[in-house]
């Protein structure tokens, strides 16, 4: 358990504060995710980089790393992980639809009523999992990259992006009210651009 673990840590002098580390785990939810295992850890780790370690990472259990090319979607994706062994589609599939999900500020409100409604939060890359691993922990793994990849300038453009688009409804006579409860969302952008990128030959023409 969490206490035990924060425990071992203090005892192997990683942290200094057992009772604060365990706290810190159980806000974010994940106390009860620390797998099993043999670890690597410093104390220059921060405590969720190392809870982290902890919950994606496992020197019992088979790495891979994963190369996820540009212009791949959700789909392939999970195809992908499956062939490297990590989860199988159907696990992805259905975690994706009805697990349960860390609190993301960018998946507010987004509805999870496709298997697939990841399109366009799973970012190209080259990453490295665990064989049989659980759902949960790939696709926050994607997700905590995203969260990590979105720079506060790219929370500025889409800022200035949805005040654009109600200044348009605006001058399409649309109401305040009407603006107010139906504005340009994340998720929309995100779907835009994956369309964009599909149906697109080069970024030129993306522009």
């Amino acid at each position: 358990d969490i206490e035990s673990v924060s425990q071992k840590l203090a005892d192997a002098n990683l942290i200094r504060y057992p009772g604060l580390f365990q706290k810190f785990a159980e806000i974010t939810k994940k106390a009860d995710r620390i797998n099993v295992g043999t670890y690597e850890l410093g104390s220059h780790l921060d405590y969720n980089a190392m809870i982290n370690d902890m919950v994606y990472i496992s020197l019992a259990r088979e790495e891979v790393e994963v190369v996820f090319p540009e212009g791949f979607n959700c789909a392939q994706f999970f195809r992908i992980l499956e062939n490297h062994g990590v989860c199988t589609v159907e696990e992805l599939e259905d975690w994706a639809v009805n697990g349960e999900l860390d609190d993301y500020w960018f998946l507010e409100g987004v509805e999870r009523d496709d298997k697939y409604w990841l399109e366009g939060y799973l970012s190209p890359d080259t990453y490295r999992f665990y064989t049989n691993d659980d759902p949960r922990n790939v696709l926050e793994k994607f997700l905590d990259a995203f969260d990590a990849r979105f720079t506060d300038i790219m929370k500025d453009d889409l800022a200035t992006m949805q005040e654009r688009y109600a200044s348009m409804l605006a001058k399409g006579g649309f109401s305040s009210e009407y603006i107010a409860a139906n504005p340009l969302t994340l998720h929309q952008v995100l779907t835009v651009a994956s369309i964009v990128q599909r149906e697109t030959s080069g970024e030129e023409e993306s522009f």
